[in-house]
């Protein structure tokens, strides 16, 4: 049980940081400093995309797990 909610603390985390990487402009912008910082932020983006994908899963597993216990 403690480690469902700390997955679902850690997807609600993702899914927040996923949401403010979503709503700062990502256009690109050749030449401008702020290319770079894009370019991270799309590796970050992707990245929490993958971790919230592998955590909905291993709680789902968890889920099914307690289930057949109870």
């Amino acid at each position: 049980m403690v480690e469902n909610e700390r997955l679902r603390q850690e997807m609600r985390r993702c899914e927040a940081e996923l949401q403010e990487l979503r709503t700062k402009p990502a256009g690109p912008c050749p030449g401008c400093e702020h290319s770079q910082e894009s370019a991270q932020l799309r590796d970050k983006l992707s990245q929490l995309q993958l971790e919230m994908a592998e955590s909905k899963g291993m709680l789902s597993e968890l889920n099914l797990e307690v289930q057949q216990k109870t």
